[in-house]
């Protein structure tokens, strides 16, 4: 069984790695233009 704590902080791993590889590809897309 997982801990209420040990899934929010998978949660918020998640949402941190998506928002910066969501970040680094619009930087690259926007220095190919």
């Amino acid at each position: 069984m997982i801990s209420t704590s040990n899934f929010s902080h998978q949660c918020k791993t998640k949402m941190f790695q998506f928002s910066f590889t969501n970040f680094y590809i619009k930087k690259a897309s926007g220095a190919q233009k």
